[in-house]
This record gives structure tokens, C-alpha cells and sequence, in this order.
């Protein structure tokens, strides 16, 4: 799972704001988080067409959207429908940010949403109205290794447990680990920054919370950790494991048993398989073609298919996978149509999600449960420049 980061990470980066302009678009979040509701309707094409006022939506047991848009500072927040996968706009969004978001993580319970910004390094924490899916600012975390005009935080994830949150600092190249206030969501820095002696894209954790993998892409490699679980703290465990040229994105596999990592200068992506008990990394044969400058790769939740965007060829390739040995095979169709310039994807049981950054658009998909395949159910607005996309399960 992707952001846009710097050139040499990604070529979708879009334009920055200043340094100034984005500390004095914290003052403005700070003094009012109020903002005209975006409009935002399913597209019956890649075309845009006219929008719709989003309405006040009210349910329980629900799902929400949430994308963070880059050029415009703000977070689009929709409610999934959860029979048809259609992205409604919830009431107020999107919600105003201070600078512009790179990564956006939410905790399993669904409660709270924390959203990395650039230029001055901060962490915006959100509570998340479990009835209606809507944002409230509740407070913001300065990166220790905060460099005024730099973007640096470039992916942020939350343990399985919701009791810590890691966070890439890329040009100091470094991880914070926070422990997580399960009633305020607040972040506290958890002792010192783990230094990864190089330039990181990526992370992801495995399902039980015990590894951290790492993906630095000017090494072409990926680091392990093992996790504490009472503090969080992260080891260095075993060597740095080869990847191809320029990997951008990692995923693990729900049960814990396969790594997938996509490298943008080879299009292709590396197979793993996962020691339970070490954490160690052992290549699943050979590296697997994808379209021209993958980005993103998302596994569905029960581990059957893999989703890779695709960013130069407009496309979502889409893969099965071998539960014995994690191989991929790519499903009859793929690739898949997207919007212009796909960045990240997230895949439900039912629906995929993409992210495309030059359509500011969000498309959305139907997963054919027996062969993996994508069918387009629609385009939806968010604003501009988007590039994370994350889903959050209400509990009510």
C-alpha cells in the first residue's frame, strides 16, 4: 500500500505545497474542522459527471472509506454499501487536514483514524463516529524527527491489537513506534526511533502482531523486526532479504504465511513464504510480471487473490493465489481498466477499491468470488490528488 512519496519512490508524486503553507494550514484545522460537504456520486464511466450534495447517513455495523487527497489537504470519508459496494459521501466530508497526507491507518475497532502529513511531520489523529462515519480532530503528533519543508512520514500502520501504530520516517530513516490511548486514540512516542540505516517505502505487520517487515527501496531489500508486545519495541531479526528493482509496497497475507512485495523499475512482484516462528523470509520462485510501474498490491481477506495497481498502464492486475505456496497466477481478464493513474488498492471480502491520483477518483469493483475477477461497479468522486485508501468496520 502506497502514498505519494518522493520521485524517486514514486513517479505519481504530485505537486507540494510550501512548508508555510502547510503549518498555517494546521492553524486553520485547529481553530475549525467545519467544512461544505464534498460532493461525490458514482460515475457511470472514467468520465466525470455532475455531482450530487452528499446527505447525512445514519447506520450501525457499517463500513467506511476513507482517502486521503494530496493536493487539497483533506480526507474523503464515504460509507460503503455494503450489497452493491457503492461509496456514498458521509455528512461534513471531506475533512480538512494541516498538510498534505501521505499514509492514512485506522485501529481494528474502527474508533480512530491517524493520517501522516508532510512538510512538518505531524500525525493527525481522528475520532471516528461509529453512526455516521464522520471525522473529529482530536489531536496531532509532532514526529521526533521532524525537518521543517520535508516530507517524511510516508506510511503509518496500526497493530492488529490497536495498541500500537508504526510510523516511517523516510528521510531520517527511521520507525516510530507509538503506543495507542485506547479511549482518546492519542499517540505517545514509545522509546527511541529504530534507525533502518536506510531510505524506507513500506511496512506491514504480520496477523499476529509479532513481525514487522520493512521495505527499504534503494536497498532493494526488506528488513524484519520482531515486536514486543507488551512495549511494541522492534528487533532486528535474521538478514535483509532481496527484492527486485525499486520495491514500493509489501503485504502479508491474512494468515500470516505468505509476503507479497511489488517493485516498480522491474513491474514485477517477489513471493515469500513466512517462517511462523522466526519471521524469516524465503522466496516463493520467481518474481511475477505486472503491468508498467506497480504500485500497490492488497490481498483479500480470505488470502484466494491479490490486487497491484498499476500506475503507467491505468490498470489493476489481479492474481490467485496458491494456498499451499503463495505462487500467483494471473486471473483470466487481468488486467483490469482503472482511472488515470491508479495508486493504492484495498480489497474487502466483496469489493475492491483503487485510488486514482490523476482522475480524483475513486473506483470500485466487484470480486468474482470463484475466479478473482474484476467487474466495475463505478467511479466515484474524492478530491484531488488522492492516493491512500483505508476501510473502517464500525462496531455499534
Amino acid at each position: 500500500m502506497i502514498s505519494l512519496h518522493a520521485a524517486s519512490r514514486l513517479v505519481s508524486a504530485p505537486p507540494r505545497r510550501s512548508g508555510a503553507t502547510a503549518l498555517r494550514g494546521l492553524s486553520v484545522v485547529m481553530l475549525s474542522f467545519a467544512l461544505a460537504a464534498c460532493s461525490g456520486v458514482e460515475e457511470s464511466s472514467l468520465t466525470a459527471t455532475p455531482r450530487n450534495v452528499s446527505r447525512p447517513v445514519t447506520t450501525s455495523n457499517s463500513e467506511y472509506a476513507y482517502v486521503t487527497n494530496n493536493a487539497d489537504a483533506t480526507v474523503s470519508a464515504y460509507l460503503i454499501n455494503r450489497s452493491a459496494g457503492a461509496l456514498t459521501p458521509v455528512a461534513g466530508s471531506p475533512f480538512a487536514l494541516a498538510g498534505d497526507p501521505n499514509s492514512i491507518a485506522v485501529n481494528p475497532a474502527g474508533t480512530f483514524a491517524y493520517v501522516t502529513n508532510a512538510f512538518y511531520n505531524a500525525i493527525s489523529i481522528y475520532s471516528i463516529n461509529a453512526t455516521t462515519g464522520a471525522l473529529t480532530l482530536v489531536g496531532q503528533s509532532i514526529s521526533p524527527g521532524y525537518v521543517p519543508g520535508e516530507d517524511d512520514l510516508s506510511k503509518i500502520v496500526v497493530n492488529p491489537a490497536g495498541t500500537f501504530a508504526y510510523v516511517i520516517d523516510s528521510s531520517a530513516k527511521t520507525i516510530s513506534v507509538y503506543s495507542i490511548n485506547a479511549t482518546t486514540g492519542m499517540l505517545t512516542l514509545a522509546g527511541k526511533p529504530v534507525s533502518t540505516k536506510a531510505y524506507s517505502h513500506a511496512i506491514a505487520l504480520n496477523p499476529a502482531g509479532t513481525f514487522a517487515y520493512v521495505v527499504h527501496g534503494n536497498d532493494r531489500a526488506v528488513s524484519i523486526y520482531s515486536i514486543n508486545s507488551t512495549t511494541g519495541a522492534l528487533t532486528p531479526v535474521g538478514v535483509r532479504v532481496a527484492t527486485g528493482n525499486s520495491p514500493n509496497s509489501i503485504v502479508v497475507n491474512p494468515a500470516g504465511t505468505f509476503a507479497y512485495v511489488v517493485n516498480g523499475n522491474d513491474n514485477t512482484v517477489s513471493a515469500y513464504s513466512i517462517n511462523g516462528a522466526t519471521g524469516a523470509l524465503t522466496p516463493v520462485g520467481g518474481k511475477v510480471a505486472t503491468g508498467n510501474w506497480p504500485n500497490s498490491i492488497a490481498v483479500n481477506p480470505a488470502g484466494t487473490f491479490a490486487y497491484v495497481t498499476n500506475y503507467n498502464d491505468n490498470t489493476v492486475s489481479a492474481y490467485s493465489i496458491n494456498g499451499a505456496t503463495g505462487a500467483l497466477t494471473p486471473v483470466t481478464g487481468s488486467p483490469f481498466a482503472t482511472g488515470k493513474n491508479p495508486i493504492d488498492v484495498k480489497a474487502t471480502g466483496t469489493f475492491a477499491y483503487v485510488t486514482n491520483v490523476n482522475s480524483n477518483t475513486v473506483s470500485a469493483y466487484r470480486i468474482n468470488a470463484t475466479t478473482g475477477a474484476l467487474s466495475l461497479i463505478g467511479n466515484f468522486f474524492a478530491g484531488s490528488k488522492p492516493n491512500f485508501i483505508v476501510v473502517a468496520h464500525s462496531h455499534k
